[in-house]
């Protein structure tokens, strides 16, 4: 069987393989055209023994399914696989090709500027924590694994060596290499890699030495290269690495900080993705706002609607929306109801998170009964999960627990069901209906933690712990809010950290003790609020602030809080969050 693929060979009558673009141990990557979109694309397929080897192409399509589940604006996508007989039956990876070249391209070039450089780590940091909070580890994070799109975007890309944490379905599986297995690139492995251990901690290393190359222009740490792995082992285990101010003498100090904490030879001491991402976004270039995709017009509508997906979590809300409403008009030319619906759904939901209620629940209503009509009972099921959270946002508890009782009855699949149950039980203690409620939440924490959904069981649990805290059992809702707090910080989940330790510091403003903590662990929360935009809970963080205050006997704290507060709710439509600011402002 030939080693490469035949040039001009069309794949899924679609794919034309072009001429080879580089090969590592495994694979080769090939040039192609998309002739449908009449669009670039890189094509990888098996090498050398993998090429002939059946077991290997299962584990080669196996990675590959497990990189295409991973949807994030930072990772390169994966367009299709393809093991058919355009391919002698060897799985093949399409992927948009990227034009920007890899990182250790970038950097041949000399060394980037700080600000450049600083958005590119962040952007890797941010791949990763995506990838993390998915149960998996790279493993083989270095230049040559980051692509730069047209845009000077990074793009985290080979997944070949990643494996499933332990505790996930993917392990359960068998579905990442062996766990007691040394893989890697020597130079940039954590000393515990060579030992076949890996954490999301292994990453951060991997990590630090990527952007001490970017930031210093060199490697922290020089190796015997006659040893080969066993002297970069030794070199990882005992060698100090290079002073960063050595090698750049105009290096921010929390920078170089940050660099020799990332390559801790204690993996306890390497400090956590949001960190480095906060850490290097204070010294990036911004991102700005992009222009529309090319030939956007001419694209499939619901490929546009993919896109405008991809730039809801890339954070480019503006974007996104251009690329909703534009799909949602062409499709309503072509007659699409069903792809006008999604449509509405796609803009509902980036209306609730820009804070727009109003627009949001327009479109979750116009929404609704097409998607229900054409069989699609999930999304139908979750404009009424958003339609219940945007009507107890307004204080219509009644009109929200019809909304999730509804959601019930359409989507009876295990998940769905335990979404629903998860917002019936916050509504059942808004009501003050705490036993009950206790009841549902954890009956929906059960389906999270044995689907190993570990952003929702966090979410859930935090939910629990409010319920525990009301019903006066302050010790077990401390108890919940950490373990939620270190929950989300192995996950990297900013959204649940900070709902965390908000919860923690109410618990402990309400024993009434030390008031000084209650106010510490709410400021934690406020501050990864505002770091994310969070208006909402931003106005929330500041209400409660505001009462610590108050309590303290901090008078001018608390009138900056509760008017911060006040502000946020009234610009959000939330009249029961601005009534409460101003009861307390009133105390004054």
């Amino acid at each position: 069987m030939p080693d490469l693929l035949t040039a001009d060979r069309l794949l899924l009558d679609r794919y034309r393989v072009g001429a080879p673009l580089g090969k590592g141990g495994m694979g080769v990557v090939f040039g192609g055209t998309d002739t449908r979109w009449d669009l670039p694309v890189a094509i990888k397929v098996p090498r050398g023994r993998a090429a002939t080897d059946r077991a290997l192409w299962g584990r080669f399509a196996q990675e590959a399914a497990t990189w295409q589940s991973l949807q994030h604006p930072r990772i390169l996508r994966v367009l299709d696989i393809v093991d058919d007989d355009s391919t002698d039956y060897r799985p093949a990876v399409v992927m948009p090709h990227c034009d920007g070249g890899d990182l250790a391209a970038w950097m041949g070039r000399g060394a980037p500027p700080l600000p450049a450089a600083a958005r590119v780590g962040s952007q890797v940091a941010e791949a990763l924590s995506f990838v993390h909070g998915q149960g998996l580890v790279h493993r083989d994070v270095k230049p040559a694994n980051v692509l730069r799109s047209a845009e000077g975007d990074a793009l985290l890309s080979d997944f070949g060596l990643v494996r499933a944490l332990p505790s996930t379905p993917i392990a359960a599986a068998g579905g990442s290499p062996a766990a007691t297995a040394m893989t890697g690139t020597p130079a940039y492995m954590a000393p515990e890699q060579f030992d076949g251990a890996a954490s999301p901690r292994t990453d951060v290393y991997a990590l630090g030495v990527l952007l001490f190359e970017l930031l210093c222009g060199a490697r922290p740490i020089r190796a015997d290269a006659r040893a080969g792995v066993a002297g970069w082992a030794y070199a990882h285990r005992h060698a100090a690495i290079l002073e960063p101010e050595s090698l750049r003498a105009d290096l921010p100090a929390d920078l170089a900080d940050l660099l020799r904490r990332c390559l801790s030879k204690d993996e306890d001491r390497r400090p956590g993705l949001s960190e480095i991402q906060a850490t290097l976004d204070r010294h990036a270039e911004p991102d700005g706002d992009p222009a529309p995709p090319r030939q956007s017009r001419e694209m499939d509508p619901r490929a546009l609607l993919r896109l405008g997906e991809a730039e809801v979590r890339r954070g480019r809300l503006e974007f996104a929306r251009r690329c909703f409403e534009q799909a949602r008009e062409a499709l309503a030319d072509l007659g699409d109801v069903q792809g006008v619906a999604a449509s509405d759904f796609c803009l509902a939901g980036l209306a609730e998170r820009r804070g727009e209620w109003s627009r949001a629940e327009a479109h979750y209503l116009a929404a609704r009964t097409p998607l229900l009509e054409y069989g699609q009972a999930h999304d139908a099921a979750c404009c009424d999960q958003g339609l219940a959270a945007l009507c107890k946002k307004r204080g219509d508890l009644e009109a929200a627990q019809a909304h999730y009782h509804r959601a019930l009855e359409t989507d009876t699949s295990e998940r769905s069901k335990a979404i629903s149950l998860a917002g019936l039980g916050g509504l059942l203690s808004a009501r003050g209906r705490h036993d009950r409620a206790r009841i549902v939440l954890e009956s929906a924490l059960q389906v999270f933690d044995a689907g190993h959904d570990r952003r929702a069981s966090s979410q859930c649990r935090a939910d629990l712990a409010i319920v525990t805290w009301r019903l006066a059992r302050h010790s077990d809702a401390i108890e919940l809010f950490q373990r939620c707090a270190r929950e989300c910080t192995a996950i990297d989940d900013r959204h649940g950290m900070a709902h965390a330790y908000h919860g923690w510091g109410c618990v402990l403003a309400d024993l009434g003790g030390d008031l000084a903590e209650a106010a510490e662990r709410m400021g934690q929360a406020l501050s990864i609020r505002t770091a994310a935009g969070n208006r909402s809970g931003c106005a929330e963080s500041h209400y409660n602030l505001g009462v610590v205050a108050l309590h303290r006997g901090d008078l001018g704290r608390a009138e900056r809080d509760l008017q911060a507060g006040l502000a946020l709710y009234l610009e959000l439509g939330e009249p029961v969050g601005a009534a409460n600011c101003e009861h307390n402002l009133g105390k004054l």
